[in-house]
């Protein structure tokens, strides 16, 4: 069973064995951290230097988790292909990043997210700010052409923790619970 030519050819426990051998490889993988380096070395198609912006790279071996890494000849610096990426640094399977995405997508707040991903909240919060990072970046290079229509959309404006000399409008006026005693 160890090099299988034609499936056809195994006898039913032979299949029953295989299945199970691939089950317990695919619970592996999925609990793994570094799945997303992997998965992100595969999609790139041409590596860059992340300083330089270099095509004159070579391969240098792998890092603990078996990320290939790369080094520039120009620059000397050493890197992965998640390097400056959405997934640099983060520590998350790929299952969690996908709970991750499919809450923002809908608007879960910060402590269910992490309830959900069986992670800290403080996580979350900083991966939410590396995609809204991300995010401004894009919306910063993008360049329209030709006709762009647009219709309105009201979205509320959080202005908690702004300071006054920063407001875009005053502030409303509070009146203290004596005030409204007084009145009555």
């Amino acid at each position: 069973m160890e090099h299988i030519e034609n499936i056809y050819d195994l006898l039913p426990e032979e299949i029953e064995k295989l299945i199970n051998k691939i089950i317990e490889a695919l619970n592996i993988v999925k609990d793994r951290k570094n799945t997303n380096s992997r998965f992100v070395d595969s999609e790139k198609t041409l590596i860059l230097c992340p300083k330089c912006n270099s095509e004159h790279i070579i391969k240098n071996g792998h890092d603990k988790n078996k990320i290939q890494t790369y080094k520039c000849k120009d620059c000397k610096k050493k890197f992965n292909a998640c390097t400056n990426t959405l997934v640099s640094h983060v520590k998350l399977t790929y299952e969690q990043l996908l709970i991750f995405f499919e809450c923002m997508d809908n608007k879960l707040s910060i402590r269910k997210t992490a309830a959900k991903m069986n992670v800290n909240k403080n996580t979350v919060f900083l991966l939410c700010h590396k995609v809204l990072d991300c995010i401004s970046i894009i919306r910063e290079n993008i360049k329209l052409r030709g006709t762009a229509e647009g219709d309105e959309t009201y979205e509320s404006i959080n202005l908690k923790g702004t300071k006054k000399e920063n407001m875009p409008r005053f502030s409303k006026p509070r009146s203290s619970n004596n005030e409204i005693q007084k009145k009555v």
